[in-house]
C-alpha cells in the first residue's frame, strides 16, 4: 500500500490516486466546486484535497496522512 501526505496536488495527481482518468475526476468533483473553491493555478491547495477527500471519500489501496498526523506504523 502507497503513502501519500496530503498537499497541494493537480487534477492529474489526484485522478491517479483514485486509479481514473482525469475526465471521471472532475466529473467527480464538479458538484462540490462550490465548496472547493478556486484553485490556485493548476493546484489544490492542502485544505481543498483535504474537502475533496471528505466529499468523494479517500483513495483506495493509498494510505492517507493529513498533515500534524503520523503515519501509523
Amino acid at each position: 500500500m502507497k503513502t501519500w501526505k496530503v498537499q497541494h496536488a493537480n487534477t492529474k495527481t489526484l485522478a491517479g490516486l483514485f486509479e481514473v482518468d482525469t475526465k471521471i475526476f472532475r466529473k467527480w468533483i464538479k458538484p462540490f466546486k462550490k465548496e472547493i473553491g478556486i484553485r490556485l493555478g493548476i493546484y489544490f491547495t492542502a485544505r481543498q484535497v483535504g474537502i475533496i477527500f471528505e466529499k468523494i471519500g479517500l483513495p483506495p489501496n493509498v494510505e492517507i496522512v493529513f498533515p500534524g498526523e503520523k503515519k501509523a506504523s
